[in-house]
């Protein structure tokens, strides 16, 4: 197996955040933040996010929000193959709260 890092950054009115993780492909895993191994509920809580951009090195990836106490997928965030990190509009806001974790998953394929 190969690991790629995989990036995405979240945004709202409130400004943005950068979250990035090692990946080892074809396993789905959290993103926390780059200054610290901090999970998008604790650091974005009470946020509205609103667009994203999304990037990893090879293959295909993707990346959700997800609720870890309800099980509740609240925005599926990227699922391109690979090309330039662009800005992308989420098609409705998420506001995050308590739990809520960035996950992503990468293939080299």
């Amino acid at each position: 197996m190969t690991t790629q890092v995989q990036t995405v950054f979240l945004y709202g009115p409130n400004g943005g955040r950068k979250f990035s993780k090692t990946q080892t492909d074809t396993t789905a895993a959290e993103i926390t933040t780059t200054t610290g191994t901090y999970s998008l509920g604790d650091i974005m809580r009470g946020q509205q996010i609103t667009h994203y951009m999304a990037e990893f090195a090879a293959g295909i990836g993707a990346a959700w929000i997800r609720n870890k106490a309800s099980g509740e997928n609240k925005a599926v965030l990227a699922n391109d193959v690979i090309g330039e990190m662009t800005y992308r509009k989420l098609d409705k806001p998420v506001t995050i709260q308590e739990g809520d974790v960035l996950e992503g998953y990468v293939d080299v394929a």
